[in-house]
């Protein structure tokens, strides 16, 4: 058996001359950035929208979540 390459991942594309993994690690980065990016923002959008923003221990039970964390 002898051991063969994937032909797109030998050679860089000629367009960009970026590898096929070079390029998806930068896509998955960048969708990282857009999600989290996106998940600040509403954050931030809702606490400076809310009058009274309530902190955690009134509304959640702290010692039950430190015993299931």
């Amino acid at each position: 058996m002898s051991a063969e390459e994937i032909p797109y991942t030998i050679d860089a594309h000629p367009v960009t001359g970026v590898y096929n993994g070079k390029f998806g690690i930068w896509l998955f980065l960048a969708s990282e950035v857009m999600l989290f990016g996106a998940l600040f923002s509403t954050l931030v959008l809702l606490r400076v929208g809310a009058p009274n923003w309530p902190h955690g221990w009134e509304l959640l039970n702290v010692p039950l979540a430190t015993l299931n964390t």
